[in-house]
């Protein structure tokens, strides 16, 4: 199965996600910062709150949204 590990490469991939998809604006730094929490809570409709983010549902949320849900532009 697909896990979180809090690389720099996944962080990398959930920003630019959100920025292309999104709009989010982000900083393509591979850091997961305050800015790209609430990007990735904000694209989620509020499924993953900032406090408590729960990064194993949220990456597996963004990958079935990359593969099958892909948001209309």
């Amino acid at each position: 199965p697909v896990m979180w590990r809090d690389s720099k490469s996944q962080i990398v991939l959930v920003q630019e996600v959100l920025n292309e998809w999104y709009g989010a604006g982000l900083e393509i730094d591979g850091k997961m910062g305050s800015r790209t929490k609430a990007a990735w809570s904000n694209a989620s409709g509020g499924e993953f709150r900032e406090s408590g983010f729960d990064y194993v549902a949220a990456f597996k949320w963004l990958l079935d949204t990359v593969a099958f849900n892909p948001p209309n532009k």
